[in-house]
């Protein structure tokens, strides 16, 4: 099974990977990171 923050990043990446260059790539991992701690 896949965890919340690893469908969460499958989702952004399918949707709009320009979104992320913008500024949620930068979001999106330190959400992972906190998440996995």
């Amino acid at each position: 099974m896949f965890n919340i923050a690893e469908l969460f990043t499958l989702y952004l990446l399918s949707i709009s990977p320009t979104i992320l260059m913008r500024g949620l790539a930068p979001c999106t991992m330190h959400s992972i990171q906190y998440i996995l701690k």
